[in-house]
């Protein structure tokens, strides 16, 4: 069964009911969080019963707990369709989610062992690419793609063409127009989701969710939005705590071999590159050492300014890279390489002006 927050802060999250109990309230332990005036801190609880069934009790609120506009005195079994009240904030019950976006043919990317091995090693060879429906074709690496790593960066590196800084999102005359937050808690938001070539993009959890299981490859998941000068924040997890992989945020994206990429690696390096020509080439000398990221955290911010000819990236709101690069507008997406299992949350995206 899922819900769908229909009144209050969290209007329009949607969530499965999961577990033989689940929560509903202002703690932060509860498993849906409302942050409302009125909420008590532990409000009610959705109870699993026979046959797939749930019921819901109050736990004891101030503002009550109404089902079918009801307030309720005891546990009530539902039919899965209603709209239930916990204090001033209404829910409607769902039998089922909706339908995910499904990945587009000819999107998929993926790319060979030795772009992980130059993440975290430094070490260039071969390429192979392969995208869609199982076409392949090897490919050296660039020349520039992978130089040797550079010692421990105490500050931010910069990696520019000679081109007057644009404002940043803090700069003389820029305005931030905020155009996107996505919680991922609505499957059919948009991203794209798939599972090929030992990659999988889900909605899971109230998260995006990016498994790859064979580190031969990385991927890609895209909005399907245009933006013209878009900052993007996406919090990434990394349960296993991998210090052998990457991720990243792709802007200006125009197809499957023209984008840039905006990376750290939890191994404590990170890059800004561009995929043209058959090859994904870093613009940043190489995958650059720096204390602004942590090795093997468990948890990420990042930041993606994609600023006109201006490329800017932020971990943990400290700026590690930048570059000027041509570009214009494009579509923004969410990247991982490495055997790992990444959990993208709570995107931001502002568009400056």
């Amino acid at each position: 069964m899922w819900l769908r927050v229909l009144t209050g802060t969290r209007t329009g999250k949607l969530v499965e009911i999961r577990g033989p109990s689940f929560v509903v309230g202002r703690d932060r332990s509860c498993n849906l969080v409302l942050r409302d005036a009125g909420v008590a801190k532990r409000h009610a609880a959705f109870r699993s019963e026979r046959a797939g069934r749930w019921a819901v009790e109050d736990l004891g609120s101030g503002e009550g707990t109404f089902v079918a506009t009801r307030r309720i005195t005891r546990p009530v079994e539902l039919e899965g369709t209603e709209e239930v009240c916990f204090g001033p904030v209404v829910v409607q019950l769902l039998e089922t989610g909706p339908s995910p976006v499904q990945r587009r043919p000819g999107i998929v990317i993926a790319v060979a062992a030795a772009i992980l091995v130059a993440i975290v090693g430094g070490v260039a060879g071969g390429l192979a690419t392969q995208v869609g429906g199982g076409k392949s074709a090897a490919t050296p690496l660039g020349p520039q793609f992978v130089p040797a790593l550079r010692s421990a960066d105490t500050g931010p590196r910069s990696a520019t063409t000679g081109a007057a800084p644009e404002p940043g999102t803090t700069g003389t005359g820029a305005t931030r127009h905020s155009v996107l937050h996505d919680d991922f808690s609505d499957p059919a938001s948009g991203w794209e989701v798939f599972s090929q070539q030992g990659t999988a993009a889900r909605y899971a959890d109230g998260a995006l969710q990016i498994d790859i299981t064979d580190p031969a490859y990385y991927a890609t998941s895209v909005s399907g939005r245009r933006y013209s000068r878009p900052i993007v924040s996406v919090s990434i997890e990394n349960p296993g705590r991998s210090s052998f992989s990457a991720f990243g945020v792709v802007c200006r994206y125009l197809g499957e071999d023209d984008f840039y990429l905006l990376a750290a690696g939890t191994d404590g390096t990170a890059a800004i590159l561009q995929r043209t020509g058959g090859q994904l080439q870093s613009l940043t000398a190489g995958w650059v050492h720096t204390d602004a990221v942590p090795v093997g955290a468990s948890r990420y911010r990042l930041r993606a300014e994609c600023l006109g000819r201006r490329l800017r990236l932020f971990v943990n709101d400290r700026e590690v890279l930048a570059v000027s690069r041509a570009g214009g507008p494009g579509d923004i997406g969410l990247f991982a390489a490495g055997r790992v299992e990444f959990r993208f949350d709570d995107v931001d995206v502002s568009d400056v002006s």
